[in-house]
């Protein structure tokens, strides 16, 4: 997991300005700076509360600075097509559906991802549990009832569910002379925030 972190962090830095981060980076050293240097000159002359103004002003500017990387114009209409995309999948017509099945058959397991990803898998699945699309074949379930759309979606949800909790809770292995491996974490992101 962390080798796969850091390769999406590689290319999530294609849709980001070059200087951006830098200049966040500067931002924080500056905050951290002012507050040392401000907090026992504001205690002394103004007293606490100016002092504790300060830090809570200092801290709230830290928090805003992560939102200072900036994305290039491809960073742009990416983030605009995943914004679209989005909203489709909440708002899409069953007609519109059977239309893009129509055209292309696997059309659900080629966006399934993006559901999964935008926390809208569940709403997804059942659009097309509606037009009777059949599950993924290449997905199987042990329940020895006929797999729909819907069992589908329950399943795949659980199933993922269960493999993040893994993940999250692997600890890691200290290597020794033998060998060894190194768990790792889930969770993470790529460049900055979208």
């Amino acid at each position: 997991m962390s080798s796969a972190r850091n390769n999406l962090k590689q290319k999530a830095q294609l849709y980001y300005e070059a200087g951006a981060k830098r200049v966040r980076n500067i931002t924080y050293g500056v905050l951290v700076l002012l507050t040392i240097i401000l907090v026992p000159v504001l205690l002394t002359v103004w007293g606490f509360v100016a002092m504790f103004s300060v830090i809570i002003l200092n801290l709230l500017l830290f928090y805003m600075t992560k939102f200072m990387i900036k994305k290039n114009p491809k960073g742009n209409v990416a983030f605009s097509e995943l914004k679209g995309f989005k909203q489709f999948i909440k708002v899409a017509e069953i007609n519109k559906l059977k239309m893009l099945i129509t055209e292309n058959p696997s059309y659900f397991e080629t966006t399934m991802g993006y559901a999964l990803a935008f926390g809208l898998f569940d709403k997804w699945a059942s659009k097309f549990d509606a037009l009777h699309v059949p599950p993924p074949n290449w997905y199987s379930s042990s329940s020895n009832r006929a797999l729909t759309m819907h069992s589908f979606s329950n399943s795949f949800a659980n199933s993922m569910s269960s493999a993040k909790t893994t993940m999250v809770s692997s600890p890691k292995s200290s290597g020794s002379s033998g060998g060894g491996s190194s768990g790792g974490g889930f969770g993470g992101g790529g460049g900055g925030s979208w």
